[in-house]
């Protein structure tokens, strides 16, 4: 049995079947994708529960009966979400523990999905607080964390998820052709994104607005690449005034960041750079 690819979901959407079909995943023990007539497809997950069969004379477990599980529609949630909540509930049945009735919980507690928790987030939070980076928040739940998690239930939100948007974060798209088309993408845009998600998380705990007490994204960046430390480089007119204003701090600072802004040299390395040129330094620096 081959993995669904998005290329054949979405030739297969432009051109749906007239009877309904279950189209089942490859990469994961009881995931498929239900298409029907309108172009209508459905995620569901056929899972069976270890210990609601009983248990056998040598004392194991068995399995329940079937059950069915709706993940969401496609394309809302894609492949890689659609197997990544698969499998946290097949582990969760393996377990013993039926997933079905965690859901039943956040759906009469009317689960907010992340797309409000979102808005609510940036309206309640970084607009009333007025912080200064409204638009790296606002950017990255736009650009990156709702096309991803959008339709999901915050409260329900596992790591795989959160792995699947930095994953998806990570991944650079270059400038496109309108006037406001930026590069997106990328190891700091990920940083940023998982940043953000935590955050929101933590506040909807903090507020009450979830059910959960855990944050999927905690200790999450640990996998990501170490931050390179930025450089700056001095332009053109900064290298004159700062030429210009060496000149007026006079022997010895003066020719000494002069000779700094000549050399390149880094901090701890402009003495070695004197007795190499002068011998003794800031004796001949006066002339």
């Amino acid at each position: 049995m081959h993995k669904l690819t998005s290329t054949a979901l979405q030739a297969l959407l432009r051109n749906p079947p007239n009877k309904r079909r279950d189209l089942m995943d490859g990469g994961v023990p009881g995931l498929m994708l239900r298409i029907g007539a309108g172009s209508k497809a459905t995620w569901s997950l056929r899972i069976r529960v270890v210990g609601e069969g009983g248990v056998t004379g040598r004392g194991h477990k068995k399995k329940g009966n079937k059950a069915r599980i709706t993940l969401g529609a496609y394309p809302l949630v894609s492949i890689e979400q659609a197997r990544a909540l698969a499998n946290t509930y097949l582990d969760q049945a393996n377990k013993g523990v039926s997933p079905i009735g965690g859901l039943e919980q956040v759906a009469t507690a009317g689960g907010l999905k992340v797309h409000r928790l979102a808005e609510r987030f940036l309206a309640d939070y970084v607009r009333m607080k007025e912080l200064r980076a409204v638009l790296k928040y606002e950017g990255a739940i736009r650009v990156h964390i709702v096309p991803v998690l959008g339709e999901a239930l915050a409260d329900t939100v596992t790591r795989e998820q959160v792995r699947a948007l930095v994953r998806k974060s990570m991944v650079r798209i270059p400038r496109g052709e309108g006037r406001r088309a930026r590069p997106r993408g990328g190891k700091e845009a990920a940083r940023t994104a998982l940043g953000v998600f935590r955050k929101m998380v933590n506040w909807g705990v903090r507020e009450r607005l979830l059910k959960r007490t855990d944050n999927p994204a905690t200790g999450m960046e640990e996998n990501l690449p170490k931050k390179k430390q930025k450089e700056r480089v001095l332009s053109l007119e900064e290298a004159r005034l700062a030429w210009r204003a060496a000149g007026t701090l006079g022997y010895p600072f003066g020719p000494i960041y002069r000779l700094i802004l000549l050399t390149g040299c880094r901090q701890g390395e402009w003495s070695t750079c004197l007795r190499r040129s002068f011998g003794t330094p800031c004796r001949r620096l006066s002339s």
